[in-house]
């Protein structure tokens, strides 16, 4: 955005939010060379965030690459005002992030849990439908494959149950990463807390093959445990016993305690 249209946008609206970017990796890395020359030249100097599309092959991969732009845009005081404005990895076609569509739910989920707990705001899915009619091209096109749901006449979900579970549980918390040391988590397993003034969820995976048996003791009331490829709900007991694997778990809970989820493995 030049600085001339900053003023004049702010003379027709003074509390507008102006959001400059959108910055992605071009194609192989980040370019973070172009991004300082446009801080140093002061063309940003009148936006209030910047836009970021971390699009990578898969969720760890993502996150490395949030938290490579966050060090570069921090060097000018823009690294908490970051928004995702697009994320996401396709179904099909030829793009290397592509995944198949039983990881895309597990997907969703840890992007959102890494991004939630790296600091990013506004975390928005790029895209909710894949087109009625695919591009006719000699090779698929991945661009057609970005949806959460099959179509708008089909609407079979893809993964728009662990996206809504997502927007449901995970905004406006502060989200810690649980540990080995301070917790008692096994150092194979992630484990995301999501503390809310009313509500709280834990989301938890584990990376590698094979699944962990862990004992939790969850603080609250009203526990649930929610499945993230159905949307479906069971009741839990405070105290549970369960197997970690590679699909993540998502538990949630009533009551803002400040007591953390506690784990054993006996």
């Amino acid at each position: 955005m030049s600085l001339q249209a900053a003023d004049a946008v702010r003379e027709v609206d003074e509390e507008v939010t102006l959001l400059a970017g959108a910055f992605n990796r071009m194609p192989f890395r980040l370019p973070a060379g172009f991004i300082r020359e446009l801080f140093e030249s002061g063309a940003m100097e009148k936006v209030d965030y910047i836009a970021f599309h971390p699009y990578d092959t898969n969720p760890a991969r993502v996150v490395r690459l949030y938290e490579q732009f966050r060090k570069v845009v921090d060097e000018y005081g823009y690294g908490d005002k970051i928004w995702i404005t697009e994320m996401g990895f396709p179904t099909g076609g030829w793009y290397p992030s592509r995944i198949s569509l039983k990881k895309f739910p597990e997907a969703v989920v840890k992007t959102y849990a890494h991004l939630a707990y790296a600091g990013a705001m506004n975390l928005l899915w790029y895209q909710l439908y894949d087109p009625e009619i695919r591009t006719r091209t000699g090779m698929r096109k991945s661009e057609d494959y970005f949806g959460l749901i099959r179509s708008a006449s089909d609407p079979t979900s893809k993964g728009s149950e662990a996206f809504r579970l997502c927007a449901l549980y995970m905004p406006n918390t502060t989200c810690y990463a649980l540990t080995r040391k301070q917790d008692g988590i096994p150092g194979s397993i992630q484990a995301f807390w999501f503390k809310g003034e009313e509500n709280s969820s834990l989301v938890l995976w584990k990376d590698g093959i094979g699944k962990k048996r862990l004992n939790i003791q969850l603080p609250g009331t009203g526990h649930k445990r929610l499945d993230i490829v159905t949307g479906s709900e069971v009741s839990i007991p405070a105290e549970i016993r369960i197997r970690v694997g590679r699909q993540p778990v998502f538990i949630t809970w009533e009551g803002a305690e400040e007591d953390r989820p506690s784990f054993s493995r006996n």
